[in-house]
C-alpha cells in the first residue's frame, strides 16, 4: 500500500473509520424496536443485503439456487431457517 500518497490525500488508512461505520450501519439495521435475531438469521439477512448493495443480488441467488440444487440437505436447512414459525407458534 502507498501509504505517504493516502496520508497526502488526506484519506483514512486505519481500520477504525470501517469499522465504525460496519457498526453503525449494521446496528441501526440489525437493532430496530422488537428485532430479535439468532447468528444464523442475522448473518442470512447480512449477507441478503451486501449482496443487494453491491449489485451482485442476482449472481448471489443463482449461485445459491444451484448449490441448493446438488446439495437437497442445504436447500432444507435453508427453507427451515426461513420458513419456520416461531417455537411458541408451533400450534398454528
Amino acid at each position: 500500500m502507498h501509504y505517504d500518497a493516502y496520508r497526502a490525500s488526506k484519506l483514512p488508512i486505519g481500520s477504525g473509520t470501517i469499522e465504525s461505520a460496519c457498526k453503525n450501519v449494521i446496528g441501526g439495521r440489525m437493532k430496530q424496536g422488537g428485532m430479535t435475531w439468532s447468528e444464523a438469521g442475522a448473518d442470512g439477512m447480512l449477507q441478503i443485503r451486501s449482496s443487494i448493495a453491491s449489485g451482485r443480488h442476482l449472481q448471489d441467488f443463482l449461485l445459491t439456487l444451484e448449490i441448493s440444487l446438488l446439495s437437497p440437505e442445504y436447500l432444507f436447512f435453508g427453507l427451515r431457517l426461513i420458513h419456520s414459525p416461531p417455537p411458541d407458534h408451533e400450534h398454528l
